[in-house]
């Protein structure tokens, strides 16, 4: 039986409102009130190496966040820039092991492969508390959901008679 997977509940980065923002809306906020009247120099040189790290995870600053954060303080751009990294590194999975689903991938791979990878995914998303139904929308166990086969989207009983 595939165990549920999951990710490690951490308050400093989860409870906060920058990780809210981030993780629900894709934004950042920078305090307008601890902004400089005109940018800075070292921290324009600053979000140079702030936009490499980004880059590396995949993310981009916007024109507007970049000009705003040019106006913070270089202490100020280091605190925020660290705390948005801590942010997309745990939104990522950076700060938890990862296991190869198969041991000598690629060098083998079994060959119920496929089978394996679909239990698991199954197992995951049904373990997942607040899953919606893919047709009515409602959530949860007391709507009943399951899985779909075999492309396993998530339906509740009723979405699956018709």
């Amino acid at each position: 039986m595939p165990r549920a997977i999951t990710a490690p509940f951490d308050v400093s980065v989860d409870l906060d409102l920058g990780s809210f923002l981030l993780r629900r809306r894709g934004a950042v906020c920078a305090a307008p009130g601890e902004l400089l009247p005109t940018a800075d120099p070292w921290s324009t040189r600053g979000l140079v190496a702030l936009d490499a790290d980004l880059a590396r995870r995949g993310y981009l600053l916007t024109t507007q966040l970049r000009a705003a954060l040019a106006r913070s303080a270089p202490a100020r751009l280091a605190e925020l820039g660290d705390g948005l990294l801590t942010r997309i590194d745990h939104l990522l999975g950076a700060d938890r092991e990862h296991l190869p689903l198969f041991r000598r991938f690629p060098d083998a791979v079994p060959d119920h492969a496929h089978v394996l990878y679909t239990r698991q995914i199954r197992a995951f998303l049904l373990n997942q508390p607040r899953q919606p139904c893919a047709h009515c929308g409602r959530r949860g166990a007391e709507a009943g959901i399951g899985a779909l086969a075999p492309c396993a989207h998530l339906l509740c009983p009723a979405a699956t008679a018709h």
